[in-house]
């Protein structure tokens, strides 16, 4: 929650409306699951060559849950039937594209539950579902950002 309220105060200094917290890189990789750190950090690269060509800003930690969102701009995300994971991303993509929306990152200090580090690293179905989340960003998201007019959700 700390992290949160430093984010809001960070929104609302850049007047932003949408900002998507960044991990520490060095906590990032201490206190995730390998299979996991890899997968997402692998996936914001790939989300960056598509999403910078659409003048988003480099570097955005796309893959990390807790954003912060100006109520204007929350419909996106109720107004998106998405399959999965999609439904985290698309939206964003939809608001700045679309609608104006600003977006930006900003750096925090999160460690992860090493409880669920113990849990999944080195697990088959915990590896399955990071190879799933992958090939769903891979098979969904080139068509969001090269995208010429707004789509009808």
């Amino acid at each position: 929650v700390g992290h949160m309220v430093a984010a809001a105060k960070e929104l609302r200094r850049r007047d932003l409306d949408i900002l998507i917290p960044a991990r520490e890189e060095a906590l990032f990789r201490a206190t995730y699951p390998a299979e996991q750190y890899h997968q997402e950090m692998f996936t914001n690269l790939f989300i960056d060559t598509l999403a910078t060509k659409r003048g988003f800003p480099p570097g955005l930690d796309w893959t990390f849950g807790p954003v912060l969102v100006r109520a204007r701009h929350a419909y996106h995300w109720s107004a998106y039937h998405g399959q999965l994971w999609d439904a985290q991303v698309v939206p964003f993509i939809r608001a700045v594209l679309w609608h104006g929306a600003r977006i930006g990152g900003m750096p925090v200090p999160y460690k992860h539950a090493s409880v669920m580090k113990r849990e999944e690293e080195h697990e088959h179905r915990w590896a399955q579902k990071r190879f799933d989340q992958l090939s769903l960003w891979v098979s969904l998201l080139p068509r969001e950002f090269e995208a010429t007019k707004s789509p009808q959700s």
